[in-house]
């Protein structure tokens, strides 16, 4: 859930936020990390990705699944209720 405090200040995150996530062999993520942009809503993200942990796809090196850094990149849109 994303706080209220982060939700009406959504104009002034700076955009793109951007976290790097090492995806292990298994498909599971760990050390998750805040590069760029969004602290308020750091702790939402890391949630949102830990709970997809185990449905990454690996990296492969030389015919072998291996652990890897991935990038994931993050644009919040504010949707005004009518």
């Amino acid at each position: 859930m994303i706080p209220d405090s982060c939700y009406n200040n959504l104009d002034e995150i700076s955009l793109p936020i951007v976290l790097q996530v090492v995806v292990y062999k298994t498909g599971k993520v760990g050390k998750i990390k805040l590069l760029k942009g969004g602290q308020c809503l750091e702790k939402e993200l890391i949630r949102v990705i830990r709970r997809s942990s185990g449905e990454w796809t690996p990296a492969i090196k030389e015919g072998k699944l291996v652990n890897s850094f991935k990038r994931v990149v993050v644009n919040c849109v504010k949707i005004e209720s009518q």
